[in-house]
């Protein structure tokens, strides 16, 4: 069993609204600062282009294995 974002509104007294706005919001930061690199390859990869894309990205900023 996971912890959800209705455990987070539970927990913190926080509408379900308002927690998933920052649950979204904290996985967008994460993905934006590489923290999430098979989001990250799977939003490139959907892109025209995007599996060469990556590679050049992979290759230029390195990979966080």
């Amino acid at each position: 069993m996971s912890y959800t974002e209705k455990d987070a509104a539970k927990d913190t007294g926080s509408s379900n609204k308002e927690v998933s706005r920052a649950w979204h919001s904290a996985r967008d930061d994460a993905a934006s600062g590489g923290e999430l690199e098979e989001r990250n390859e799977r939003k490139v990869s959907d892109s025209e282009g995007g599996s060469l894309l990556y590679s050049i990205f992979k290759s230029v900023f390195g990979s966080k294995d």
